[in-house]
């Protein structure tokens, strides 16, 4: 086949997944467990490595090879088993999460800043480093400001080992594009044992009374 000289600047790694619908995970990229697994317990740290080195497993198309810093490297779900690390400690941010900036427009975070210790945001009018205190979640379903990354929410409903009352966070959007009003729901933390779940906002989940508002810098670290 053809070959052609391209300029580093101009390439971009592939998503690791490329099942319809997948969250974007990347090659590198380092993931908190969301489930228990042999030596791995939830909240580990690991690295993603490639693809899902079994194919035979159930929904291989949906795993990436992760190596949880020497413990073991195992074929986790990308859609209900790992999440992205915030890129800063101490706060909830990781790439692709869409925020407010104070006195700026809306836009998508797509990194660490230049100093290690801002966070890289592309607007509409260009890309800057933006401090995290100056940084507010922005809401993930239109017309239910409420409903953002980091509000705690109550299960209207059950689902799997999920109970009707249950409390969970919500830790971003719906990450199956494929589900019906996918635009609609959000990714619920349920905590251990119960695991993470796509619930429509409103119908299926509930803000909880006590749930602060996304206002500047309260949602850091939540």
């Amino acid at each position: 086949g053809a070959t052609c000289d391209v300029a580093a600047a101009d390439v971009a790694p592939a998503p690791v997944v490329a099942a319809p619908g997948a969250p974007r995970i990347l090659k590198g990229d380092v993931v908190v467990a969301s489930v228990d697994y042999e030596t791995v317990k939830v909240g580990d740290r690991g690295v993603v490595v490639g693809p899902c080195s079994d194919p035979a497993m159930s929904r291989a198309d949906l795993r990436v090879l992760v190596d949880f810093d020497g413990k073991a490297a195992y074929n986790y779900r990308c859609d209900t088993q790992i999440q992205l690390a915030p890129l800063l400690d101490g706060a909830t941010f990781v790439r692709d999460d869409t925020v407010v900036a104070r006195g700026r427009a809306r836009g998508v975070v797509v990194g660490l800043g230049a100093d290690g210790r801002t966070l890289r945001v592309a607007t509409d009018d260009g890309v800057e480093d933006v401090a995290p205190a100056d940084l507010a979640h922005a809401p993930l379903v239109a017309d239910a400001p409420q409903f953002r990354k980091g509000a705690r929410v109550v299960a209207r409903v059950g689902y799997n080992a999920v109970r009707a009352g249950d409390r969970g966070v919500v830790v971003g959007p719906c990450n199956v594009l494929t589900m019906p009003n996918a635009s609609k729901r959000v990714l619920v933390d349920f905590g251990t044992g119960k695991g993470l779940y796509n619930y429509a906002a409103g119908t299926q989940l509930d803000v909880a009374a006590d749930d602060a508002p996304g206002v500047f810098p309260s949602l850091n670290g939540a």
